[in-house]
C-alpha cells in the first residue's frame, strides 16, 4: 500500500487507537481498503468525482445514506471530500448459482431498492440512465473528435 494512502487513512480522525489496513481488491473507479479500529471493521472508500463518467461522489453518498436508511446498505460513518467510510459487513460475492439458489431472497430486496430508497431522495435529483451514458460518450467523442466516431451508428446527441 502506499505510504500517501496509509497516512491518509491513518489520519482520520474518528478512529479511537491504531488502525489496521488492509487493500480490498476491485473497485473500478475508486480504491477500497478494510479499516480494523478497537474491534470493529470499516471500509474505507478513497475516490473523487470523475466528470467525464458521469460519476460523482456526492451522489454516491447520497444513495449510501438512502440505502442504509432503508435497511440494505451498511450505515455510513464518516465522509469528506473523495472519502467515504462505511460500517463492514461480513459477505461474500454471489456466484451464478448462489442467485439462482436464492432468487426468493434476492428480488424482493431489488424490488426494496427500487421502490424505497427513490422515497428517501426528494432533496435531490439522482438518476441513471443507460441511454443518457451512451449519448454522454458519444458526444464526448464526437467534441475530441475521435477517430472512434466513425464506429457510431446513428446516436443523437
Amino acid at each position: 500500500m502506499e505510504k500517501n494512502v496509509d497516512q491518509l487513512i491513518q489520519s482520520i480522525p474518528i478512529w479511537k487507537g491504531k488502525v489496521k489496513i488492509s487493500k480490498i481488491d476491485g473497485g473500478i473507479t475508486n480504491q477500497n481498503f478494510l479499516v480494523e479500529d478497537n474491534g470493529k471493521k470499516f471500509v474505507v472508500r478513497l475516490g473523487q468525482d470523475i466528470p467525464e463518467h458521469l460519476i460523482s461522489r456526492s451522489n454516491e453518498l447520497t444513495i449510501s445514506k438512502a440505502a442504509s436508511d432503508v435497511g440494505i446498505s451498511p450505515g455510513v460513518v464518516y465522509h469528506a471530500d473523495g472519502l467515504l467510510i462505511l460500517n463492514y459487513i461480513e459477505s461474500t460475492t454471489l456466484t451464478e448459482r448462489d442467485v439462482k439458489n436464492n432468487i426468493d431472497n434476492i428480488v424482493p430486496l431489488l424490488k426494496k431498492i427500487h421502490l424505497e430508497i427513490p422515497k428517501k431522495l426528494s432533496d435531490q435529483s439522482i438518476s441513471f440512465s443507460v441511454f443518457n451514458s451512451i449519448n454522454h460518450y458519444a458526444k464526448f467523442l464526437k467534441d475530441n473528435h475521435s477517430s472512434y466516431c466513425l464506429l457510431l451508428k446513428t446516436i443523437s446527441i
